[in-house]
């Protein structure tokens, strides 16, 4: 039952707590984004993007611009073009907050949770005292369920937003439940016991109040106080009833505790926990045949959860293989030392499963460091014609390509590749290597650049730029890029 709470509660305190962020214009006259801020807001994103394009042209230096029209075309439902804008942005404001957060958000919009967390807390860093950093880094690590880390953003967060008490009794409330999630029982009390000394009517706080102190036999009748006001608050919440009438059962209230049950499945029919606790009433009463089916009803139940979270197990299992298999093709670099140990590994699972995209996408990436181009773009060919859509596919292709001298070929796989994972500091690498390759140099130079922006760690975007800006003549900006290799080289030998 309690993992049942912990699911429900963390999806709540996501829910609360993935709200837009509202970026300031500074450093631009008054009132020239308020057409276009507007615009967004009533839906017009059409109107926004005519506008947003028009100050582009009269603020082509100004991060805030950039910053807006990457929300409107990710409004529009063109991430390629939002991440464009929002890079843009950051090349003229590398520490810019709201152009951390917006990109951001659209790691978190694909999935990769990971990267969401790196860019709210360079946003932190950046910008300690911006309460809506804290906010996304939190609910970001809600979302990973590091209720540690989220404890600390939340901690920052209430100090910064203690004159807005809406926003600092929301903040607390989600504080008091991450505590309670954690663990730290005393703290969780305390939080919330401060929440409601803003707000005595706060149904969250009184119900997490009342979940928190129901733990303690000693402190059941203040449990049962707020449960019952948070009840009264909002009558609809079944755990609220079901934690109410366990406490009454063991309080010995049966009665009490079987009309507080009995609303629970009203609302929730099959909270298993439930049946079970309403058959024990039902028995010490006498009511043994009603107490029999409500115990077949949980045991129904209990298995079908087991059943459900074995299955959701493997396909998870199956899901999270799949993904390793692709993410491991586009990494920076196979194990050169043991390759041929590698590549069995793969014939194995080829062996096995000879569909199997990410394992033919595997073994394209392990003939490219081979140097087995052709051999390479047969297993591609065959990964491309099961996933087509499939980036860490397309990308692989690009590089055989690349390595082919099919240049214009692979620019446009890359490019595809792009298309379905704007956000991959390889594929932004790896089209700035076919540009050059196509004497486009200085496009190249914006590739690597987002390159860099995504994964500043890594040295060979620092090379690859450095042999970029040589060709172009740029000395100065050559000698910086090659100090930046030299410097992450020293960092990691």
């Amino acid at each position: 039952m309690r993992s049942l709470i912990v699911s429900a509660l963390t999806l709540g305190v996501i829910l609360a707590f993935m709200v837009p962020a509202v970026a300031a214009a500074h450093q631009l006259p008054r009132g020239v984004l308020l057409e276009a801020r507007t615009a967004l807001a009533e839906g017009r994103v059409d109107a926004a993007l005519v506008e947003l394009e028009s100050l582009v042209e009269r603020f082509p230096d100004s991060p805030w611009v950039a910053l807006w029209y990457g929300h409107a075309w990710r409004a529009k439902g063109d991430r390629r073009a939002a991440i464009d804008q929002y890079l843009r942005g950051l090349k003229l404001q590398p520490d810019n907050p709201e152009l951390l957060i917006a990109v951001g958000d659209l790691q978190r919009d694909a999935g990769d949770l990971v990267r969401a967390t790196d860019y709210y807390t360079r946003a932190v860093a950046s910008a300690p005292s911006l309460a809506i950093a804290h906010r996304k880094a939190a609910a970001a690590e809600i979302e990973r369920l590091r209720h540690g880390a989220a404890i600390g953003h939340l901690e920052s967060y209430v100090k910064l937003v203690e004159d807005d008490l809406e926003a600092l009794s929301e903040g607390l409330n989600v504080l008091g439940i991450e505590q309670y999630l954690n663990e730290d029982h005393d703290g969780a009390i305390a939080t919330l016991e401060r929440a409601l000394s803003i707000d005595p009517n706060n149904g969250m706080a009184h119900f997490g109040l009342g979940m928190s102190l129901s733990d303690r036999s000693a402190e059941y009748d203040r449990a049962l106080l707020h449960l019952r006001r948070s009840i009264e608050l909002d009558s609809t919440n079944p755990t609220a009833h079901y934690i109410a009438g366990r406490i009454l059962t063991a309080q010995g209230h049966l009665e009490e505790a079987l009309e507080a049950l009995k609303i629970s499945l009203e609302l929730s029919p099959n909270l298993a926990d439930a049946h079970y606790r309403i058959a024990l009433v039902y028995a010490r009463l006498g009511d043994r045949e009603t107490a029999r089916s409500h115990q077949q009803r949980f045991q129904e139940l209990a298995q079908l959860q087991d059943n459900l979270e074995a299955e959701e197990t493997d396909i998870k299992q199956a899901t999270d293989r799949d993904q390793f298999l692709f993410r491991y093709a586009a990494t920076e670099a196979l194990p050169s030392e043991s390759l041929q140990e590698f590549r069995d590994a793969v014939a194995e699972i080829l062996l096995a499963e000879p569909n199997n995209p990410g394992a033919l996408t595997l073994s394209a990436r392990g003939a490219l460091v081979a140097g087995e181009i052709e051999r390479g773009l047969e297993d591609i060919a065959r990964a491309l014609e099961i996933a087509p859509d499939q980036w860490e596919s397309l990308y692989v292709n690009g590089m055989l390509l690349y390595q082919a001298a099919r240049h214009e070929e692979a620019r446009l796989s890359l490019q595809q590749a792009l298309q379905a994972n704007p956000l991959s500091s390889l594929v932004h690498g790896g089209l700035g290597n076919v540009l050059v390759a196509l004497g486009e140099t200085r496009q190249a130079v914006e590739e690597y650049l987002a390159a860099i922006n995504f994964d500043p760690e890594q040295p060979a975007h620092y090379l690859n730029l450095a042999i970029a800006y040589q060709k172009l003549g740029e000395t100065e900006l050559e000698a910086e890029a090659m100090e930046n290799y030299r410097r992450l080289l020293r960092q990691h030998p």
